[in-house]
């Protein structure tokens, strides 16, 4: 790929009838090539252009847009960017334009790069990312990180000094590195004075476009124009405007010119522009006029225009088009003069025809480019396929020879011509090699179709199924979460390298099975997990050794064996460090991580997790980053353990891991990372932000049919459900989680689903079956050391205290307690937990000491910024404080809760759904849990209008604001200075003031000091 194309240019329309009538011969049948045909209107379309203009608008405010303009091949996409183009240039914005070709597809950043080459040449001189630089890291297979950041800073720059446009055109050739690009842009340039174009062809939305659009639509980054075919009438009008035609258009030619058109513009000027070229259609006095209908030979498809537009040219420009056609995307000049082996005068005037015919367009001096790709496909559709593969051949050993020169291969490129050319033994190793390429610049689409290639290639050459080759497009499938193809590839790969005698790739294909199975059965991946950790030690080879030990310890993690699993990982750990492995170190930690939490130690997890992110940073391993920053988010889902940083800490790396896992294209672990995010965020109170997050994931969940995420998205909404008192949605949200969870024979989250679907049984008063639930997954006398394990005995608490058992509760709140990791310094709270003991002891009667729990648990909640934790507290006080007749702090506690549950409250949507307002049904139902505070008596009235005061306090604060000291108020009132001071000091406390003059203040405010004159 060469390194000088400009970005794409396109033509502006003009009106046949301002070239003048001497430029026709009447009757002619060769009219000028120069002679354009193309429709000086958009017709149809103002509508979509006052929108488009309005966005623009909206953009030069600063209001960052991303427009999509979608339709069928030639209903004017083009046309409209191009118009958007000229309105731009008009009112000074900066336009960088670029254009996606089918040969496209296998080369990564192809229209990006494009983009960059438009950049005005003063625009380098502050930026690392020169065209070069960038073309250097696609070549070089770089992590695109470092790429992304760079086309982001570059044009955050650009947008400084005016407006930009950024257009792409043709997304649905576009490769899905690019893809991931333009979406990292268009989440980051909200807000900015950018408006970004891309144009795609709505009937071919597949593969990584369709999740490009629905990425946009989830997140609403995009405003969508889309294109419908003409009607009869607007055709009408666009041939009379192509034509200056003042009279209308014959009945029954229009109606054969529109249904052979069927309302595509493009059609309509080729068709059009081939009549013309025969004489069909012609010039005569002053007006357009047209053969009898029964005289018209009106091509009947795009390829037959293109056959008459192909015989209008000379044989050297029917050659060089042939061959432009079949070199693909945009051929370079000196691509093209190797291959057409002519001298420079005579491709000059080859290439001038091709553009006067309107079928090539100039991007720059040594770029060229078809004006549609519908031209560029019918321009070698009458090749025979002899002729194809040959030609693809030429164009191979051109590049071959260009990339010897240059010392730079362009795999996708030979790839691609290679395997078209048929020239198998070249194919089957630059698709192996470009597969590999787009492998490690997470582009998995391109990836498999390389690999498909390279199997096409050997299978071609009666070579044995390459079995490492099927086992790479089977971890492409993974990444892809397709996984029918990749247990395909996976199983094809274990029997390719079991009968070639290759060790390693046996073990790796086996270890791949084992981690593919636990998507959807973990009994069956414990047997291959087990089997490649047998394999490994029949081996001895430490590395194979502990990657298969980690595996088998994140199996035995999952079928809730964590303590087991800690040791495989822990053994793991030590010969990788004797190994002095990084990769292998930053994955055992990252492992490690997940198994502690699991057996309660939140502060050791998250400091394996802060190891692995150092590690994996300086590998820069973005696939390892976002799994170790996801679990740091998930920390704040873990209630029953003690936990010494506040919910909101660590946000941004959870926020961060679903951006990287976006941008490497990796749906599996976007969808954890979701699931962990949306955790996070509702044990902080954000409800909705939860609920959008969370349903998110359960849709993409779903969608690449990852049973463990479905399950995990499901217990999540379940859980929130929970929170908000809809009990009844939760069970129905819960049930078929674990169904599914027995399903896959994974013991942790039948537990972790069964807990919350107990939960959700006991809100509807249905103890009995909430027993069961929890009695199926764990039995009533067993342990309480893991994190499921107390999951279920949290719930059995819950149960018990619903069923008026207080004693049974306290005791299974102090057995949690003592259990519990990281409890041995004093002071430690864990605040769920402090307040299930409260509320025991509120049910036992102790209501001093459920006070003095519950107190520590509201202030452990509020530190670690737990509002829903910190709401229910706040109910239980208000019990507590009314069964101590201590009203005041009651009502100060009933107050404090309506201001939590109403903040929770603020976090939802008004109405997500028709008839059932989220808000609404939480706020009845919360208000209906607070107990309602006994009428104060006359002195409590007082105290309540001074703020809790006592009688003695309020003498006191009137003092304060006459000015008298300490001293003489205990004169006055007949008290101990120190008495006076402490009076003063409860003053303060009650108020939260920390001054004197703020009491003076308050008391002219409240009538005290008046009261007192």
């Amino acid at each position: 790929m060469g390194l000088k194309s400009r970005a794409m240019r396109f033509s502006r329309p003009c009106s046949i009838a301002a070239i003048g009538v001497n430029s026709f011969r009447i009757g002619s049948m060769n009219t000028p090539f120069d002679t354009p045909l193309i429709c000086p209107l958009l017709v149809g379309r103002a509508a979509h252009v006052d929108l488009m203009r309005r966005l623009a608008g909206q953009a030069q405010a600063g209001d960052g847009r991303t427009l999509l303009l979608s339709g069928e091949a030639g209903t004017g996409k083009s046309r409209l960017a191009a118009d958007l183009r000229d309105w731009a240039d008009q009112h000074g914005w900066l336009v960088l334009a670029a254009a996606c070709y089918e040969a496209d597809r296998g080369r990564p950043y192809a229209p990006v790069l494009d983009l960059l080459h438009g950049v005005p040449d003063g625009a380098w001189s502050s930026s690392p990312l020169q065209p070069e630089v960038a073309a250097h890291l696609v070549e070089a297979g770089h992590d695109r990180s470092q790429l992304l950041r760079a086309v982001l800073d570059l044009v955050q720059r650009l947008a400084t000094s005016r407006p930009l446009l950024l257009i792409v055109e043709d997304l649905h050739w576009c490769d899905d590195a690019s893809l991931d690009l333009l979406l990292y842009l268009a989440r980051r340039l909200a807000g900015q004075p950018v408006l970004l174009l891309f144009t795609y062809r709505s009937d071919e939305t597949g593969g990584d476009l369709s999740e490009f659009l629905a990425a946009l639509d989830q997140q609403r980054l995009a405003t969508e124009v889309s294109l419908a075919k003409l009607s009869r009438l607007e055709v009408e009008q666009m041939v009379r405007a192509i034509f200056d035609q003042p009279r209308p258009l014959r009945a029954e030619f229009l109606d054969y010119l529109y249904r052979l058109s069927e309302g595509n513009p493009f059609f309509v000027e080729e068709i059009l522009r081939a009549m013309v070229r025969s004489g069909e259609i012609y010039f005569d006095q002053g007006i357009w006029d047209r053969k009898p209908l029964a005289e018209l030979h009106i091509p009947r498809s795009v390829q037959e225009v293109m056959r008459r537009r192909r015989e209008q040219l000379s044989p050297l420009a029917r050659q060089v088009l042939t061959t432009a056609a079949v070199a693909g995307r945009r051929p370079d000049f000196a691509l093209l003069h190797r291959l057409t082996d002519l001298d420079e005068a005579d491709l000059i005037a080859a290439l001038k025809e091709l553009i006067a015919a309107q079928l090539l367009v100039e991007e720059s001096g040594d770029r060229f480019a078809f004006r549609h790709a519908l031209i560029q496909e019918a321009a070698q559709a009458n090749l025979l396929a002899r002729e194809r593969r040959a030609m693809h051949r030429v164009v191979a050993a051109v590049l071959e020879q260009q990339a010897n020169e240059a010392g730079e291969t362009p795999l996708a490129d030979l790839a691609y011509h290679t395997f078209l050319g048929q020239d198998w033994q070249k194919a089957l190793d630059y698709s192996a090699r470009a597969g590999r390429q787009a492998l490690d610049l997470h582009a998995p689409h391109t990836a498999v179709t390389h690999f498909s290639h390279a199997l096409q290639a050997a299978a071609a050459l009666g070579q044995v199924t390459p079995a490492e080759i099927l086992l790479a497009r089977g971890d492409a499938y993974m990444r892809l979460s397709q996984y029918d193809a990749a247990l395909a590839d996976y199983d094809g790969a274990l029997d390719a390298a079991t009968r070639r005698g290759d060790g390693e790739l046996a073990w790796q294909a086996t270890l791949a099975l084992g981690h593919l199975w636990a998507t959807r059965d973990y009994e069956r991946s414990g047997e291959y997990i087990a089997e490649a950790l047998r394999l490994a030690r029949q081996h001895n080879v430490p590395q194979r050794v502990a990657v298969s030990l980690n595996q088998m310890g994140n199996w035995r993690m999952n079928r809730e064996r964590p303590f087991e699993g800690l040791r495989d990982h822990q053994e793991a750990l030590a010969i990788f460090e004797q190994l002095n492995d990084r990769d292998g170190l930053a994955e055992t930690l990252d492992l490690l991580a997940i198994t502690r939490f699991n057996c309660g130690d939140l502060i050791g997890g998250r400091a394996d997790c802060r190891q692995a992110i150092a590690l994996w940073e300086a590998l820069d391993d973005r696939r390892g980053l976002l799994m170790s920053q996801a679990g740091l988010a998930l920390a704040a889902d873990f209630e029953l353990e003690f936990d010494d940083e506040a919910v909101a800490e660590n946000l941004p790396t959870g926020r961060q891991a679903v951006e990287t896992a976006r941008a490497i294209t990796w749906r599996s672990g976007e969808v954890l990372a979701t699931i962990c995010l949306g955790l996070a965020e509702g044990r902080r109170g954000q409800w909705g932000a939860a609920l959008d997050i969370l349903h998110a994931a359960l849709d993409a969940a779903i969608d690449i049919e990852h049973k463990e995420w479905i399950v995990d998205a499901r217990r999540a909404l379940g859980w929130l459900y929970n929170e908000m008192l809809d009990f009844e949605r939760a069970e129905q949200i819960l049930a078929p989680a674990q169904q599914m969870a027995r399903a896959i024979n994974s013991e942790i989250w039948q537990r972790q689903t069964a807990a919350a679907l107990a939960t959700a049984l006991i809100g509807q008063g249905r103890s009995d079956d909430a027993q069961a639930a929890l009695d199926a997954v764990c039995e009533p006398g067993g342990p309480a050391r893991t994190l499921q394990e107390r999951l279920i005995w949290a719930a059995r608490a819950e149960l018990a205290l619903s069923c008026g058992q207080a004693d049974r509760a306290l005791d299974i709140v102090e057995r949690l307690i003592a259990t519990g990791q990281n409890m041995t310094d004093a002071g430690r709270v864990v605040p769920r937990l402090w307040w299930m003991r409260g509320e025991a002891l509120l049910g036992r009667g102790c209501f001093d000491e459920a006070d003095a729990a519950l107190g520590a648990a509201r202030t452990a909640a509020q530190a670690q910024g737990r509002l829903p934790l910190q709401w229910r507290i706040e109910l239980a006080l208000v019990r507590t404080h009314l069964a101590q007749r201590r009203r005041a702090d009651a009502a100060r506690a009933a107050d404090a809760a309506r201001a939590s549950h109403a903040a929770l409250a603020a976090s939802l949507p008004d109405d997500r759904e028709p008839g059932h307002s989220l808000r609404a049904g939480f706020l009845t139902r919360a208000q209906a849990m607070l107990p309602a505070l006994p009428e104060a008596s006359p002195r409590d009235a007082a105290r309540q209008r001074y703020g809790g005061l006592t009688g003695r306090e309020q003498e006191v604060a009137t003092l304060v604001a006459q000015g008298l000291s300490n001293r003489d108020i205990a004169g006055r009132l007949t008290i101990s200075e120190r008495t006076a001071e402490r009076h003063v000091a409860n003053i303060m406390l009650k108020l939260d003031f920390n001054a004197r003059a703020q009491i003076a203040a308050w008391a002219v405010e409240v009538g005290l000091l008046v009261g007192a004159s």
